[in-house]
């Protein structure tokens, strides 16, 4: 089994190293040493346009679009800066837009103002003197710049890819002050989760009502109320399962203001889910309602959603779908490769589990709410050296995920059907638990994160306890633990060997 698992790892590490260096592999790396946060970009690298904007004035003519960015790790909840788009013209005009992030929401603070003829003959000299720069253009920490410079008939003369600037004297010397002498944006968050309410209005009375509909027969109809308590009928090919959750404050009072933000907005999602919602005054009176969601109202939804999934969650997959489902995982684990979707084993390593000379277990759980099971195989008592999860499509086995890389993060099925990603890395353990959705997409539930050990370095936080990058005492992180995932870790007896 080790030898299996170490061998691959070997062979993967070579190429990374040889192709693209160590250094991705140790940003990563360093990004859960530091409580598990994301960068505001997710992941993203956004690059200033080489083709001329096509929001830029069309009455001027553009010099240059500039990009900067924040590379730094942020945390939604706290708010953070997201980026600033310039654009500046051959008159002289510039235009700022700055982006700021806070609990999921984009606010925006603008400002136009003009150059002296001084500063703007200075300006386009050094941008259009600027040469590429490609080293540097990826991390975690510090902000980065990106700028395409134009000339007078709109054809791109350079662009520079987004990186850091540090070192580069026309840019720190010359181009960044100007810019950041004509450019008047501020802080625009006024309203933030401490300021709504929460149980200043406690009572019974219903707050809000929303229903998510995945088809003709799955519904969830929830009904969450001025003091904290939410219930939600759960229906399921028939079967109806009612749970029940009471958010503490500070819950509640994240739901209000996505809810209440969500009352001035009016952009909608692409969902395959179909919502309707009615939002109530503590009088009894509709305030606002709608058959589709927005994006924030949208998050709002799944707030509550996963907050009572996490709660109370009961698998309800009827004995005949379970059965129908159970019927075709067991011939594909008896060795009826047929039964695999098209182009599933040449975008998946997907091993001959009855004859290899590794031993796999496997047990059915419903992962995506649909009431039919889903199927998961990992190496035996060990899942750091492979698990894969299987789903039924359409009479075919599509897998949804596969890990075998790396054995200091390995994956789990709970007891009520959500997965949970652990990370051990350099004496400190990250947890993240999520879901699959009907499209065998991962949706984000609950990070925790612990640190005990002194990291090699010597520079992180230790002791460190975290939920969600919110600080938290070593009791209050052992509750969590023990009621999110310990509580809900299968027994052997819920795996299947496969022989």
């Amino acid at each position: 089994m080790k030898k299996f698992r170490l061998k691959h790892f070997v062979i993967l590490f070579i190429v990374i190293a040889l192709v693209g260096g160590v250094g991705g592999l140790f940003m990563a790396l360093r990004s859960q040493e530091n409580g598990n946060r994301s960068g505001s970009g997710n992941g993203k690298v956004e690059v200033a346009p080489a083709k001329y904007p096509e929001d830029a004035n069309p009455d001027k003519q553009l010099l240059a679009s500039l990009y900067n960015g924040n590379w730094g790790l942020v945390s939604d909840y706290e708010g953070y800066w997201s980026h600033t788009n310039y654009y500046v013209y051959y008159d002289g005009t510039i235009e700022t837009t700055g982006h700021y992030c806070y609990m999921g929401i984009d606010y925006v603070s603008k400002s136009e103002e003009v150059l002296s003829t001084e500063e703007l003959n200075t300006f386009k000299k050094t941008v259009k003197s600027l040469k590429e720069d490609t080293t540097n253009n990826d991390a975690c920490d510090g902000d980065c710049w990106g700028i395409s410079v134009f000339d007078e008939e709109g054809k791109n003369l350079v662009t520079v890819p987004t990186g850091y600037v540090y070192g580069n004297d026309k840019m720190e010397k010359t181009i960044i002050p100007i810019l950041y002498k004509h450019s008047d944006i501020s802080w625009p968050i006024t309203t933030t989760v401490e300021d709504m309410p929460g149980f200043a209005n406690a009572c019974d009375k219903v707050y809000l009502e929303f229903s998510i509909v995945y088809s003709d027969k799955i519904h969830e109809d929830y009904i969450v109320y001025y003091n904290g308590k939410v219930t939600c009928d759960d229906v399921r090919n028939g079967v109806t399962v009612t749970r029940e959750k009471t958010f503490e404050e500070e819950e509640f009072k994240r739901l209000q203001f996505l809810v209440e933000n969500a009352k001035d907005e009016s952009r909608c999602v692409d969902s395959n889910d179909y919502y309707t919602y009615t939002v109530y005054n503590s009088e009894g009176e509709a305030v606002a309602s709608a058959g589709l969601t927005d994006e924030i109202f949208y998050d709002a939804l799944h707030e509550i959603e996963f907050a009572v999934y996490i709660s109370t969650y009961n698998n309800t997959a009827s004995a005949k779908e379970a059965e129908g489902n159970e019927a075709i995982f067991t011939k594909f684990l008896n060795g009826d490769r047929s039964l695999l979707k098209d182009g599933q084993e040449e975008e998946w390593f997907i091993p001959d589990f009855k004859n290899s000379d590794d031993t796999y277990e496997y047990t059915f759980s419903d992962l995506d709410q649909d009431g039919e099971v889903e199927m998961i195989v990992q190496m035996e008592d060990e899942p750091g050296a492979y698990v894969s999860i299987f789903h039924i499509e359409d009479g075919k086995v599509v897998c949804w995920f596969m890990d075998n890389v790396e054995q200091i993060s390995y994956s789990y099925p709970l007891d009520n059907g959500l997965m949970v990603n652990e990370y051990d890395y350099d004496g400190s353990v990250s947890y993240g638990i999520f879901r699959f959705n009907s499209d065998g997409e991962q949706e984000y539930i609950e990070d925790l994160f612990i640190r005990e050990e002194e990291s090699s370095s010597g520079d992180a936080k230790c002791p460190d306890y975290q939920i969600d990058q919110e600080d938290i005492d070593k009791e209050a992180f052992e509750d969590e633990l023990q009621t999110s995932i310990l509580d809900h870790m299968l027994d052997k007896s819920a795996w299947t060997v496969i022989k």
